[in-house]
């Protein structure tokens, strides 16, 4: 075929009438399979005058150019590659040059890389002095499509790159050196260069962006900001401190608004700006940028905007809002820098504003309140201490006028509930009267906000709710079944959601409103109408929570209809919605009817395995002609063909995942879990199948469904040995007693969880594998992990070095003693709970392992740590003490010192631990070794006792820490002084897993030291009858009560003390004793 046949059919390629284009197409598809299209295409750039025939044959040459490179003659590969530079300097359309461009650079793939083109860098050097401002923008447009393999070849000498792109930034063309700052962009992410370059080229690059804050070129502004934020991951280097004063001059008047441009560039800017808080937290603060960087977070966080609108539109672009920008932005300055900076000045101004000037703006208000909310993680204990007047900010602003600032006040304080833990709880009659009184507000949005901050207190509140629940009730169900605005569905759910969570913190004692919540819940079950989906989704995973709740008997009447509601949905495939949160509702069945759920394995369970197999994600793609109408060709990347003569028409792809379908895939996991742990001999055909799902996805990029393979694991290896019983080893493991088939399930699982605390970059993760170990240990024993307890303890050791993947963050060179370390509180947690856990299972046996960890432990006690790293430590103490009895001797001192130290501080938790431990360390290694500090022990823990602004579960366990003082030894504990201070705060008015402990020491009061404690007679009787009636004591120690009180009742004055009674004591030993 000649070349102008050849023009020809690519003309019609372009034609209006249907069958002539989709002939010629076909015809063209089969042309490019061969070798001899190279030489026709590259006819067509050259000759043609048509720009379309051009574009095309630029589009097609790009495409197939490298299949069939191998088999042309090293002649034509010379004409090729002259008439391509030739093309690319006279072609006078735009969209064809950057064509021809992009077949260079195809071509440069091979050519470079075998050194068989050096006149492509003389070309690059030639037009780039070019007069011509087109000729210019050619090697700028050649150096950004060649970028991966330019930079292969130019690695070494960055010098001559940085030669080319500073002469393009500073281009009297602004076109150019926007083009220019793009080719800088893609070239620096290809490069791994000395970071002097890139601070070399940064102050040239952020003026282009400057002068280009106008520009709807969003992706120019995309990868610029990408390259900025990777340069913040790069250690010190020549110029880092005047790189970093770069990006904040220019990302800071963004940020605060100083630069009015797109939404979207402001939120890229504060990523970039909280990075930096977060990896040079010595800079922010030796340059003064940290009152500017707050004044930014509360300019955002007064903006009109709602303070619950998460997201707004830019373009199309799903942004954050100004205010949860400031509110991101404000916890990650939070977190990254010392709370006594950032907290103490914050404080500092508000204060100023809201109680020195007496009256505060509107903006100001919101603006403080919710930075509050937004300190609450990083700045945790500062706001604890000052709890009070965190809490009277909130309730001021709850109550104001202004709806905008009501609202803020109840997000601030759903932020509070969750992590200002527990003062915040302890003055909830405080801030939840208002919340419920909120929920009748005029302002849907702020009826909603109601709805979330109660559900929070109602999480965390537990028992306490029950006072507030019928009012609760009441106002939760009217928003459930009625309420509208710009958003009813939203607070519907909200609604729907606390009140699950009120049935969950009550358990049982939700009865009274089982019927009533059931029954308006299954109208929104039943819904099929398509804007109602959400809703439906919500209703049946809050009536399975509910049901959870109550137990399997109030549910019974429901249970037909709504699981066949939920089969229909699922079945109907409403919405990947309805199926997450349906497979929740399986969960919750299982767990009260686990036989029922085990009969409907053989229909739910393949379910499950089709919504784990769902696919996630496609790839769109085009083919070459769907190219041809467009007005330009793409500029990024260099797509490639693979060397065959078969056409490729997927190597435009790009990935699109589906959130929604992800969701529902790691609630399908949870749920098999559950089914796992609840199944008995009905999983037995799954569980092979089910631990190989959770393999095959225990490395997915979604952090839930990563955490939910490895509880699926860890239930699937507890359901091996469940079928292979052996009695349980206890203590430390003489021998591998277990089963070969739950060795095998048990092996592969430590293997991933121990794979994954090494090499998994999220904490939450690293948390559950914890977790997960923790659970293996404690329901099979030690044996259960000793084959693996090297690798264990090892992995321990980086946690609390806090060195592993997950924990390891950019910190700077300077000196760090004045920075806290970061940590995530759940994951530590779970570090210390899996030392708990061992301890627990090895018993006596664990002291060798002790003592390798004790050294890494006790990083954590350091004063300058946050109270909650202390508390840890001091818990761990006083676990390991009652697991390994007297084998913790020796480290005696270390503890008890700490202990006494906890028990001064100002953080209740401390204190409450400090006096768990105290007691318990005595009772494990004996009065002996604590002799000379029995003393201050015993005062120390009177001084908390009798304290009558301490916290109830600090004095319950400050109580049970001297009836194990008693326990150790009773003489040395002044009886006569020590049982009546105890007495009035019997029973325990908190922390009821105590009461064991405390009624077992009266016993032996009662029996050894019975001529001591007589004259307290009276009082004595009085709490045991007292504990007797109490709701909360525990059966077998109301048991062990009613046995003290029939033997007492031998003794004259024990049985006048009783008669003397009040009339409902009097009827509770009536049920115990026969007067």
């Amino acid at each position: 075929m000649s070349p102008e046949e050849f023009e020809r059919v690519l003309g019609t390629c372009g034609s209006i009438n249907n069958e002539e284009r989709k002939a010629a197409e076909a015809f063209v598809m089969q042309v490019i399979k061969k070798k001899e299209c190279v030489a026709l295409l590259v006819a067509q750039l050259e000759n043609s005058q048509h720009a379309g025939v051009r574009q095309l044959a630029s589009i097609l040459l790009r495409k197939k150019i490298l299949g069939h490179w191998r088999n042309v003659d090293v002649d034509l590969k010379q004409r090729v590659k002259a008439t391509l530079l030739a093309c690319a300097m006279k072609e006078t359309v735009r969209v064809v040059r950057l064509g021809v461009t992009h077949c260079i650079a195809m071509l440069a793939k091979t050519e470079l890389a075998s050194g068989t083109w050096p006149e492509l860098f003389q070309f690059i050097e030639q037009r780039s002095q070019d007069a011509d401002p087109a000729q210019r923008e050619l090697p700028i447009l050649l150096l950004h499509a060649c970028s991966e393999t330019i930079a292969a070849q130019l690695g070494t000498q960055s010098g001559q790159l940085s030669h080319f792109l500073m002469r393009g930034l500073k281009d009297s063309e602004h076109h150019i050196r926007v083009v220019t700052l793009k080719a800088a962009n893609a070239l620096l992410a290809e490069i791994e260069l000395e970071p002097t370059l890139i601070a070399t080229l940064l102050p040239a690059m952020v003026d282009v962006l400057r002068q280009s804050l106008q520009s709807e070129d969003e992706g120019l502004f995309i990868t610029a900001f990408e390259l900025l934020d990777d340069l913040l991951d790069i250690p010190k280097f020549k110029g880092r401190d005047e790189a970093m004063t770069q990006i904040v001059d220019f990302c800071l008047p963004i940020a605060n608004g100083s630069v009015q441009t797109r939404a979207l560039y402001r939120e890229k800017a504060c990523e970039i700006l909280a990075k930096l808080c977060a990896s040079r937290p010595n800079f922010v603060i030796k340059k003064k940028l940290v009152e500017p960087l707050l004044q930014a977070c509360m300019k955002l966080l007064g903006d009109p905007t709602s303070a619950t609108a998460g997201f707004q539109d830019d373009d199309d672009v799903q942004v954050l809002s100004p205010v949860a920008l400031g509110s991101t932005l404000l916890d990650a300055i939070a977190c990254g820098l010392p709370s006594a900076v950032v907290g103490e000045l914050m404080l500092g101004w508000i204060k100023h504003e809201l109680v020195d000037k007496k009256v505060a703006d509107p903006q100001t208000k919101k603006a403080s309140v919710l930075a509050l909310g937004a300190m609450s993680v990083g700045c945790r204990d500062l706001l604890r201490e000052n709890i009070e007047f965190v809490i009277g900010v909130a309730r001021t602003c709850a109550s104001d006028s202004n709806p905008a600032i009501r609202e803020a006040a109840l997000e601030a304080s759903s932020h509070f509930t969750d992590y200002l833990q527990p003062e915040i709880l302890q003055h909830h009659d405080a801030l939840l009267p208002l919340g419920i009184e909120l929920l009748s507000d005029a302002s849907p949005s702020v009826r909603e906000r109601a709805a979330y901050m109660v559900d929070t207190f109602a999480e965390n509140l537990k028992d306490d709710v029950l006072p507030y629940a019928p009012a609760l009730m009441n106002k939760l169900a009217a928003i459930a079944v009625t309420d509208v605005g710009p958003d009813g569905t939203k607070s519907r759910c909200v609604a729907v959601s606390a009140i699950s969570s009120i049935a969950e913190a009550l358990r049982e004692k939700f009865a009274p409103y089982a019927t009533d919540t059931f029954n308006l819940l299954l109208p929104l079950v039943r819904s099929e109408d398509d804007d109602k989906l959400t809703l439906r989704a919500c209703a049946t995973d809050a009536i399975g929570i509910c049901a959870n709740a109550v137990g399997a008997a109030a549910f019974r009447p429901y249970l037909q209809e709504v699981m066949q509601l939920v089969a229909r949905g699922i079945s109907s495939d409403l919405s990947c919605e309805i199926r997450e949160f349906s497979f929740g509702f399986w969960s919750n069945m299982a767990e009260i009817y686990p036989g029922e759920m085990a009969s409907a394995f053989p229909q739910v369970i393949p379910i499950l395995y089709k919504e784990i197999e769902a696919k996630e994600s496609e790839v769109v793609s085009n083919s070459p002609f769907a190219q041809l109408p467009k007005v330009a060709i793409p500029t990024t990347g260099t797509e490639s063909d693979e060397d065959s003569d078969e056409d490729d028409d997927d190597d435009d792809g790009r990935m699109r995942v589906d959130h929604a379908v992800v969701l529902a895939r790691a609630s399908a996991l949870h749920c098999l879990g559950i089914f796992a742990k609840t199944g008995g001999p009905a999983f037995e055909p799954y569980v092979i199948e089910s631990a190989a799902r959770g393999v095959a996805l225990v490395s997915h990029h979604d952090t839930t469904v990563r955490k939910n393979c490895l509880e699926l694991l860890t239930h699937c290896g507890l359901w091996v040995h469940g079928s292979h019983f052996v009695e349980k080893q206890i203590g430390y493991p003489s021998e591998d007693t277990l089963h070969s088939a739950t060795r095998e399930a048990l092996n592969q699982t430590l293997t991933y969880m121990l794979t994954i605390i090494r090499a998994d970059d999220e904490k939450e993760v690293v948390a559950v594998a914890c977790d997960c170990i923790g659970e293996i240990c404690e329901k099979i024993g030690a044996v259960a992990v000793h084959n693996h307890v090297d690798a264990i303890i090892g992995e321990l050791k980086k946690l609390l070095t806090e060195a592993t993947p997950c924990q390891i963050v950019m910190k700077d060179d300077e000196d760090d003693d004045d920075i806290e370390e970061d940590h995530d509180q759940l994951l530590i947690d779970g570090v210390f709970d899996l030392i708990d856990k061992m301890a627990k299972a090895y018993g006596p046996g664990f002291r060798q392992l002790f003592d390798e960890l004790l050294p890494f432990m006790l990083r954590f006690a350091d004063p300058k740590r946050p109270p909650t790293d202390q508390l840890m430590v001091v818990a761990t103490f006083a676990e390991c003490s009652d697991a390994m009895g007297d084998k913790i001797a020796g480290h005696e001192n270390t503890m008890v010192d700490l202990a006494l130290r906890g028990i001064r501080s100002k953080e209740a938790g401390l204190r409450r631990n400090s006096c768990f431990a105290l007691g318990t360390i005595c009772l494990a290694v004996g009065a002996a070794l604590v002799r000379d500090k029995f003393g201050a022990i015993l005062q120390a823990l009177g001084r908390i006792v009798a304290n009558p602004k301490e916290g109830g579960d600090t004095v319950d366990n400050a109580v049970s820490a001297v009836c194990r003082l008693i326990k150790t030894d009773a003489a040395a504990c002044f009886l006569s002084q020590t049982v009546p201070g105890l007495l009035p705060h019997i029973p325990l008015k908190s922390d009821f897993s105590e009461n064991e402990n405390v009624y077992s020491t009266i016993k032996l009061l009662l029996q050894q030291h019975a001529g001591a404690v007589a004259p307290f007679l009276p009082q004595i009787v009085y709490s045991l009858v007292k504990a007797a009636g109490h709701e909360q004591t525990q059966a077998n120690v109301k048991m062990e009560i009613s046995m003290m009180l029939q033997n007492l009742s031998k003794t004259p004055a024990a049985v006048e003390a009783m008669k003397a009674l009040p009339e409902d004591l009097l009827a509770v030993v009536r049920a115990n004793v026969i007067l």
